[in-house]
């Protein structure tokens, strides 16, 4: 397969497009490798370091000899591809050899925009650069916009500890939002559907039934317990602000998580479920893939036990209908890395997800990638 910059010749952002692939820095839990059969399908290639300091795409590497590192793992705020120059942190040790292998100009200081806190949006002539205010505490407006070739910066507020969190352009102009509201509504519609569900299969006497609808409302009073504790921006913040920039937003389901207080540190959030950390491309095409993380919300809610077998409710797929008017349903993938590590780990724990695990490699010029 292969990837044809049709659209335009030029760079056009971070949102959908084709690109030439993804650098991951680390294969932790066979997440890289999970990506690259997905790369084979959709015409894109996933890009990692050898032991030995070498790179080459995960489909031409022995997973004897790729990198396992967690430190290595956060690749998208480590790192940061322009079609002509590579932005990463003063010190970092691949930075060289990765600009060697891909014939990079190296751009690295003492300071760093991480890759998460920062979307770059085609806007039309211009690519613009959305990020998180969270970072005005280390650079001056003026600094990103030379920084990143851009003449437009517009600052978001933080619903999260970085952008990517809670929000995911996609195309023409469009960005999806996580909205918590929206995740309540649809916890509420599977409760109120499996009521109605064991009460036409003379059900509700069952000891799994009862257990399963517990869980339900168990999940919708402490998710609400959670906004609530929540004093990070909301969604109608950035909502406003999005329009204020001429983004068009789109709400979605999007995330559930647990509200965490640390005394100095302020409000963070660790995540049961977040579809809106997601990597985002155009194939060859020219549909819209999305590649985003696996949750166990499901299965927390044990909708996949027996009882629950002929009950079709799954919020899995309610997101995958929310993004049905963008993006076919076919086209929506789901990563986890061996033993449910993204959805048992990486998210509640680590605070990050796939997209925090890829930086995206953008086509040249004119370049048509085989």
């Amino acid at each position: 397969m292969r990837i044809q910059n049709v659209e335009s010749p030029k760079f056009a952002g971070y949102d959908a497009r084709p690109l030439k692939g993804f650098y991951m820095g680390s294969n932790t839990h066979n997440i890289a490798m999970e990506m690259q059969k997905i790369g084979k399908r959709e015409g894109f290639k996933v890009f990692s370091k050898l032991t030995n300091g070498t790179f080459a795409t995960c489909e031409e590497m022995n997973p004897k000899r790729m990198i396992y590192s967690y430190d290595d793992l956060w690749a998208q705020d480590i790192w940061t591809f322009l079609p002509q120059k590579l932005i990463t942190k003063a010190g970092q040790k691949d930075a060289r050899p990765i600009c060697n292998h891909f014939n990079l100009q190296l751009d690295d200081d003492k300071k760093h925009l991480s890759g998460g806190n920062m979307f770059i949006i085609n806007m039309g002539d211009k690519d613009q650069i959305f990020v998180g205010e969270d970072e005005l505490d280390k650079f001056s407006l003026q600094e990103i916009k030379e920084r990143y070739d851009s003449d437009f910066v517009h600052v978001l507020p933080q619903m999260d500890y970085h952008l990517d969190l809670f929000i995911r352009p996609l195309d023409e102009k469009r960005v999806l939002v996580a909205d918590d509201s929206y995740s309540m509504r649809i916890l509420e519609k599977g409760r109120e559907e499996f009521k109605q569900y064991i009460k036409n299969n003379w059900l509700e006497r069952s000891t799994v039934a009862k257990i399963i609808l517990r869980k339900f409302e168990e999940t919708i009073a402490d998710f609400q317990k959670q906004i609530d504790l929540n004093k990070l921006a909301q969604t109608e913040d950035v909502v406003k602000k999005l329009k204020m920039s001429g983004i068009t937003p789109i709400r979605v389901p999007g995330r559930i998580y647990n509200t965490n207080y640390f005394d100095g540190y302020g409000t963070f959030l660790t995540h049961k479920c977040n579809y809106i950390n997601a990597n985002v491309l155009k194939n060859n095409d020219g549909d819209i893939v999305y590649i985003t993380n696996k949750s166990d919300i499901d299965d927390s809610l044990m909708l996949n036990s027996f009882i629950a077998g002929n009950f079709k409710f799954r919020f899995q797929d309610e997101f995958v209908k929310s993004l049905s008017p963008f993006v076919k349903p076919e086209k929506v993938y789901f990563i986890n890395g061996d033993n449910g590590y993204i959805s048992t780990s990486m998210l509640p724990e680590l605070q990050g997800g796939i997209h925090c695990a890829c930086t995206e490699i953008p086509l040249k010029t004119g370049e048509i990638y085989e």
